[in-house]
């Protein structure tokens, strides 16, 4: 009976077994959700066909089909292309402009296990054994080839990104830890796909305006007239002249303008001060700021200025902040960092991080801030494009919404510091040039749509125009309000 019992046992522990190990790795096709679509208008009459989705490994046969829409979701949301669309549209032959793309998708999970707690569950006793010590990685590998409609390839991008994950006490049959982790891997290659291909600079080139960069106009509706002793009336120049609507409280401007040439420890500039200076002479006598100018200012004094305007800054007041110095992206840990003049190559004890900028503008009791930075991987500040249609209260619906923005010279390549007109900067002299051209009210959108073109044909790097990471950015857009004389 023992003999016949041993040659029972083992046949069981060989079926079970095969089970057991295929149930303990992770579905390789645990998707994120699709994200919500966003509202925003499109920077480009472009469209971008999926060609192709293919995975690689073992995964289900439905992979693509569900992958795609996920994929394609993650690339319209970063309001570049006017549409994504998949591989079963068929309308591409008619669209000149369009894109397409082929994607090849490799996930993988690979683990191993403690045998010293892990063994019992295996033989002899392998449904009841409830401990199981499992580590592991997941990873994702995604590869994109762009083309042109008439097939010939524009780009290739690659990304990946991997999860380590453990297992503790859940037994074979439990795997959501490292499904869980699988998820996070496809969100973070599709994100980064997407932040790849609305920024390569052979796509971006291609790309056409969606929209007139011409100031919106309005009707002037008049007001009924009062007798009001207590206040001489304000001089008010009709709508349809200067395009600025005299009914809307535009709240007071003020200005921190930081450039910085003479590095104490790096390499020193030659246009970042005349930048500045510049900048702070046309938002003084065309808009009206209040201006707070920073030449070569240590940490410190960036950080009191700061903390100034956190104490005196209401509500109803605007601000924008300028720099232009070198900057910094640390790779490895994800950030990016302006240099003041202390800086030191070797030490970050005088570096200013995004994070530190982003928390004082998060404490900022300021209506509307925006950034504007011409240095290194200023682009690390930005989450997305910002564009947006004009309708006939736009102006009105602007002045309320909180503003969070930041407009970077460049994304995350090195940015030229000479270069333009009147010993400026390539971004500078074309932001200097478009301030001192307004006669009107000029939101950021179309500030980020007229210098675009210019630095990017006149530089190796793209303009980004996007709102400040978690500091409260509701929707609305900075205004440069034209003083009239």
């Amino acid at each position: 009976m023992s003999y016949f019992h041993n040659i029972f046992r083992h046949i069981l522990v060989l079926c079970v077994l095969p089970a057991l190990f295929s149930c303990a790795s992770a579905n390789l096709t645990s998707l994120p959700m699709i994200p919500p679509q966003s509202g925003m208008h499109p920077q480009t009459t472009m469209d971008l066909y999926v060609d192709s989705m293919t995975f690689q490994g073992v995964v289900s046969g439905n992979a693509t089909s569900r992958a795609e829409p996920i994929m394609i979701r993650y690339i319209y949301n970063k309001n570049f292309f006017n549409n994504v669309l998949s591989s079963d549209n068929n309308n591409r032959e008619g669209n000149p402009d369009a894109l397409r793309m082929k994607v090849v998708v490799r996930p993988k999970e690979n683990h191993t296990f403690d045998w010293r707690f892990t063994w019992p569950a295996v033989y002899p006793m392998p449904f009841y054994w409830p401990v199981q010590y499992k580590k592991g990685t997941v990873a994702v590998e995604l590869q994109c080839e762009v083309f042109d409609n008439n097939g010939s390839l524009i780009t290739q991008l690659d990304t990946s990104h991997s999860e380590d994950y453990l297992t503790k006490i859940y037994g074979f049959f439990r795997t959501a830890d490292a499904e869980s982790k699988l998820v996070t891997c496809y969100e973070s290659v599709f994100a980064t796909l997407a932040d790849k291909i609305t920024s390569d600079n052979k796509v971006t080139s291609l790309g056409g305006s969606s929209s007139t960069t011409k100031p919106s106009t309005f009707t002037a509706k008049k007001r009924p007239e009062t007798t009001t002793a207590k206040s001489s009336p304000k001089p008010v120049v009709p709508m349809e002249e200067s395009g600025i609507p005299d009914n809307i409280d535009f709240g007071n401007y003020y200005a921190l303008i930081i450039g910085i040439n003479d590095y104490k420890h790096l390499t020193k500039l030659q246009t970042a001060v005349n930048d500045a200076q510049a900048i702070a002479d046309v938002l003084q006598k065309n808009y009206r700021f209040n201006v707070k100018l920073l030449i070569n200012p240590n940490r410190t004094e960036i950080i009191s200025s700061l903390s100034h305007l956190r104490r005196t800054m209401t509500s109803n007041d605007n601000l924008l902040i300028y720099y232009a110095g070198h900057g910094w992206l640390d790779k490895q840990a994800q950030e990016g960092y302006w240099l003041p003049v202390d800086a030191t190559q070797d030490n970050e004890a005088n570096w200013l991080s995004n994070a530190t900028i982003t928390s004082n503008i998060r404490a900022l009791s300021a209506k509307h801030i925006m950034v504007i930075a011409d240095s290194c991987y200023s682009g690390n500040l930005t989450r997305g494009l910002h564009i947006k249609h004009k309708t006939s209260d736009y102006l009105s619906r602007m002045a309320k919404k909180k503003t969070r923005v930041v407009l970077a010279s460049g994304g995350l390549e090195p940015v030229e510091d000479s270069g333009g007109e009147n010993n400026h900067s390539v971004f500078a002299a074309a932001l200097i040039s478009t301030l001192q051209e307004n006669r009107s009210v000029m939101d950021g959108t179309d500030l980020f749509s007229k210098i675009k073109r210019p630095v990017m044909v006149n530089t190796d790097q793209v303009p980004e125009y996007g709102d400040i990471r978690k500091t409260g950015h509701d929707g609305g857009d900075f205004l440069f309000v034209f003083a009239q004389k």
